[in-house]
């Protein structure tokens, strides 16, 4: 247990929700908000801070896998890309965004499916355009080079 470290209070959800949650019970009681708006507010708070714990958490392990992967292929030769550059990563964030536009009640479920769907085939359509094109370069250049020797 001596190895354990401790997070800073102001670091942590506990400390926030808390905040937030005594801010607005003193607009309540001062009247400046009503009871149903302040619960709307903790509420509205509480989806945000989750969704981006949950998209910070996605991005670390994303980009931790990526420092790993990149160790391991630096070994062998090969190439990996960052963690940024990746699919997951991208998929993961339009899907949280979706999720928090959702929580908000800024487009409904169904909208934000459809979203998440019709960029996910547009990425996929992306990849397969590049992957054609680059295999018709890599292609040009050794024909070219058979061509000129």
């Amino acid at each position: 247990m001596k190895n354990v470290k401790l997070k800073i209070g102001r670091l942590t959800s506990e400390f926030w929700i808390s905040l937030v949650t005594a801010l607005v019970g003193i607009l309540i009681t001062l009247g400046v908000i009503t009871q149903d708006l302040g619960n709307k507010i903790i509420e509205i708070v509480a989806l945000i801070l989750g969704s981006l714990l949950t998209v910070g958490a996605t991005s670390f392990y994303i980009w931790s896998r990526s420092r790993v992967k990149a160790q391991l292929l630096g070994a062998s030769g090969g190439i990996a890309t960052s963690g940024w550059q990746s699919s997951e990563f991208w998929m993961t964030i339009i899907t949280s965004i979706c999720s928090i536009l959702v929580m908000l009640n800024i487009i409904g479920q169904e909208q934000a499916n459809q979203l998440v769907q019709a960029v996910g085939s547009i990425a996929s359509g992306i990849v397969a355009i590049v992957s054609i094109v680059v295999y018709i370069i890599s292609r040009t250049k050794v024909k070219m080079a058979t061509i000129v020797a």
